[in-house]
């Protein structure tokens, strides 16, 4: 769920009204489920920081405000934002801050109240401060009331980020301990004994402020470092595809319904198309159900078709391909390139269709598909299988973390932890 930057006007008010209805939809979905584990688990909330504008803020006065890096956020909505983010009514929600990019001013306290932050390596917190010419018994307390109700962010270093006068300092304790104290507490301690090693992090008359690759290397703060919604949706231990929009939960599913039948040609492709694009920009759907039966044909048309619902990642619009019996030869890489893919018992995806690949082709379809699983998190050896005939693949689980990937043996060398990918099965295709 994008967070609106700055955090002013009614920003939090119409937030909190869209998380509620989330979370409310969400419980529904839970209560009727019969898995136990399922209904007892904790949904994930994913608070997105420095991504694109919601619709609901861009006629706000700061709309023009092109960096949107929290800058201009009041203290109080800020603050309100923070406190129903670490509220009862929310504890039965795993909550989550992705800073896209810098995160700046008083935005910086809803930042802390989720329970985890995912950072791009790039991205910076900090610099709370910044837009106060004098902070105040109210702002200090409101910031040491948030970060201590979740201590994501120590205290201490959150007061630095906030006011001049304070410095930080890390201090390695003897007993192995790490504390974050003024300049005044080190030296102190540093006297006594018992301290084997201190780090300034802000002097006093700096607003203290830290990249995320310093917050997950060197503080531990950040649970995870990340460059895309692939790789949110890998620290999340979840599926590509599976985070959908909070707008698109909380306002319901607005379904359009299209299909792809016979032999794959341009005219059926751009049909296709025109079709999803007049139901997604008039706003009457943001849900694609795409019935495809269809023999291949055309691999330039598939493709075409594929690059297009990938151009829709990101969006709030879901994609769900249904194939009752048949997606064959390069058909099958559309219904892949949905967010989800549901067939019918006796369906065929792939294998023998309509139409000759040549090898030249096959060849660069694979660095097709090489840049559009890097980009959506997703593995492209099985869709190369699909279409090319005796390219060998298996289903590999990850030693550490159990996650199940399809890889053939060259993407598999290509992994950084290649040696952690133990085969569990070969498959058919």
């Amino acid at each position: 769920m994008p967070v609106p930057l700055p955090i002013s006007g009614d920003v939090d008010e119409q937030l909190r009204k869209q998380i509620e209805q989330v979370v409310n939809r969400v419980n529904e979905r839970r209560a009727a489920l019969t898995d136990d584990e399922a209904r007892d688990s904790r949904p994930i909330l994913v608070l997105e920081f420095g991504g694109d504008r919601p619709a609901f803020d861009a006629d706000s006065e700061n709309a023009e405000d092109s960096d949107r890096d929290g800058l201009g956020s009041q203290f109080e909505r800020s603050l309100a934002l923070a406190r129903y983010l670490t509220s009862p009514e929310l504890s039965g929600v795993n909550t989550v801050a992705w800073l896209r990019s810098d995160v700046r001013g008083h935005a910086v306290l809803p930042v802390i109240a989720c329970e985890s932050i995912i950072t791009h390596p790039d991205a910076v917190l900090g610099e709370a401060g910044v837009d106060e010419p004098f902070i105040d018994d109210t702002i200090r307390q409101g910031y040491a009331e948030i970060a201590t109700r979740r201590n994501t962010v120590p205290a201490p270093v959150v007061i630095g980020m906030l006011d001049r006068p304070a410095s930080i300092v890390q201090v390695i304790m003897v007993d192995g301990g790490t504390e974050y104290v003024s300049a005044e507490e080190s030296a102190r301690l540093e006297k006594d004994g018992l301290t084997v090693k201190t780090k300034q992090l802000a002097a006093a008359g700096d607003l203290a402020s830290f990249t995320g690759r310093a917050m997950r290397l060197e503080y531990q703060w950040a649970s995870h470092m990340v460059e895309d919604q692939a790789g949110l949706s890998k620290a999340l231990r979840i599926p590509p595809g599976s985070l959908i929009s909070g707008r698109m939960v909380a306002d319901g599913w607005k379904a359009v319904e299209a299909k792809l039948q016979g032999r794959l040609q341009a005219r059926t492709i751009n049909r296709l198309q025109r079709s999803i694009e007049a139901a997604r920009q008039s706003g009457a759907a943001n849900l694609l159900l795409l019935e495809i039966d269809s023999p291949g044909g055309d691999l330039s048309e598939a493709m075409r078709m594929l690059q297009y619902l990938d151009g829709l990642v990101g969006t709030e619009f879901h994609t769900v391909a249904f194939v009752p019996e048949r997606a064959l030869g390069d058909a099958a890489l559309v219904a892949l390139a949905c967010d989800e893919l549901v067939v019918g018992e006796d369906a065929v995806i792939g294998g023998p269709g309509e139409g000759t690949v040549r090898a030249s082709e096959l060849e660069a379809l694979k660095e097709s598909l090489r840049h559009w699983g890097a980009a959506a998190g997703r593995t492209w050896s099985l869709p190369q299988a699909l279409v090319q005939p005796r390219l060998n693949v298996e289903l590999f689980e990850h030693r550490e973390t159990g996650e199940q990937r399809v890889f053939g043996q060259e993407e598999l060398t290509e992994q950084l932890d290649a040696e952690q990918w133990q085969p569990v099965a070969k498959l058919d295709t």
